[in-house]
């Protein structure tokens, strides 16, 4: 996810729950399940931060109608048989020749392994101002969906923007920034292609198992 620098200030994790009313909180089931596993690979991160960004991206995807979990990537709990696992890693830093603007990247056609890492000094640069746990839980959104759509596509509008704008942080601030339709279409296509293929007894590309 590339982005461009912005200077916005932080309100509270209260405020972003506010506008918007997920399918959960509906009422309605949830018929989906990725469980992403996290490693953190530094000391610095801060819990709070963590867990804001993980409250924030599993909210994203509830309005879809799919359950992220997360979970501990050293203790990885048993799981359905049809839920969907992705291993993410938050690393300090980003390698130095990755492009400027890229806070993470995802590798959608990969079958096993470590499939998405987040770098945190690219997040708290872009925005500083004690709001890392928004901005990294739409990262964290961003590149779990490139995962499960299994590509590289961007959209023009919402959370699979290729650049994010003053405008999409604002969104962000508000829990405004959801998926657009293709891409809420494609993420579920592909997870009820996991179940089709489960059923078979044949493997995904997109499941870390």
């Amino acid at each position: 996810m590339k982005t461009k620098p912005t200077r916005l200030v932080f309100l509270t994790l209260s405020l972003w729950f506010g506008p918007q009313v997920s399918r959960a909180e509906r009422g309605e089931p949830l018929g989906d399940e990725v469980n992403v596993y996290v490693y953190v690979q530094l000391n610095n991160v801060a819990v709070a931060e963590l867990r804001q960004a993980q409250l924030i991206t599993a909210r994203i995807f509830a309005h879809i109608g799919v359950e992220v979990k997360f979970r501990t990537r050293l203790k990885r709990e048993a799981t359905p048989d049809l839920s969907v696992s992705i291993v993410l890693q938050v690393d300090e830093r980003a390698p130095a020749q990755l492009h400027s603007g890229a806070m993470a990247y995802a590798v959608p056609f990969g079958t096993s392994g470590t499939r998405i890492h987040v770098f945190l000094d690219r997040v708290r640069n872009t925005w500083p101002q004690d709001g890392e746990g928004i901005l990294m839980g739409h990262v964290m959104a961003h590149e779990i969906t490139h995962v499960l759509q299994g590509a590289n596509r961007h959209s023009e509008n919402g959370i699979m923007k290729a650049s994010w704008e003053r405008q999409d942080y604002a969104q962000m601030k508000s829990g405004m920034l959801l998926f657009d339709t293709t891409d809420s279409d494609l993420i579920l296509t592909a997870l009820k292609q996991v179940r089709n293929e489960r059923g078979g007894n044949r493997s995904h590309s997109i499941s870390n198992k």
